[in-house]
């Protein structure tokens, strides 16, 4: 329980080192998919987050969370933890990724909040552009938010190796159209405790149209094949599920 937790005790570790912390506070209390109670949700861990920074004093901080904490409904809950916390004593901007773009088949988009002790640090950083270039999935590419690419031309981006699908990405042939999986969530989540990796109908119509079955996944490549689908769609083990996400 990092409630709990002294982190003066670990600073003491530092010495002369480069000390980064970066870390992602749980996303429940502002996801979409969520009620997004903000600080309302026991689970919010923000402003844990920022009192390991406040403590520590690392060079630099990253902290990942889904896009819609930094929409405008908590765009000055941020603001506040940043300036409460930690006051003038960091530089720091926010931005946002899109797995796709850089080689991961999963359509996964977060926000980054990054802080520098050196205000020359942060002039010197730059937002990572995109590695892969996703024209090959007509549909994804049209739907790729704007902010992502506002400085990226699409003559650049088509330069540019193209992100495999869901289908190629775990070895699997033809017989179905291959593209991006939807966002993956961890297992027993949500008031049901559902052990699906997805969220909700449209992700499992998703996946049904790869040829992907999403009501559950196997421990093992060996027990995911053993116990196909009747509708002849593939069983996902862990293992396939750490190669869509691009482990």
């Amino acid at each position: 329980d990092v409630r709990r937790e002294k982190w003066t005790k670990i600073k003491k570790y530092k010495k002369n080192d480069f000390l980064v912390i970066h870390g992602g506070p749980p996303c429940q209390p502002f996801s979409n998919s969520g009620k997004q109670k903000g600080k309302e949700d026991p689970r919010d861990m923000v402003p844990e987050f920022f009192r390991a920074v406040k403590e520590m004093k690392p060079d630099v901080f990253c902290m990942e969370n889904v896009p819609a904490f930094g929409n405008k409904k908590f765009e000055q809950y941020l603001s506040q933890q940043v300036e409460k916390s930690l006051g003038d004593s960091y530089y720091w901007c926010r931005f946002y990724m899109f797995a796709p773009h850089f080689g991961v088949p999963q359509r996964r988009e977060r926000l980054f909040v990054i802080g520098f002790k050196n205000a020359l640090c942060l002039e010197r950083f730059k937002i990572p552009t995109p590695t892969h270039s996703i024209s090959n999935f007509i549909n994804d590419k049209k739907n790729s938010l704007k902010r992502y690419l506002s400085s990226y031309e699409d003559n650049e981006m088509e330069t540019l190796p193209k992100t495999i699908g869901i289908r190629e990405a775990i070895g699997l042939g033809g017989g179905f159209p291959d593209g991006l999986a939807p966002t993956f969530r961890s297992g027993f989540t949500g008031p049901r405790n559902s052990t699906s990796i997805l969220n909700g109908a449209s992700s499992q119509k998703v996946f049904a149209q790869l040829g992907i079955w999403g009501s559950g996944v196997a421990a093992s490549i060996v027990e995911a094949e053993a116990f196909a689908p009747e509708n002849g769609h593939t069983r996902l083990s862990v293992q396939d599920c750490s190669l869509i996400q691009g482990f």
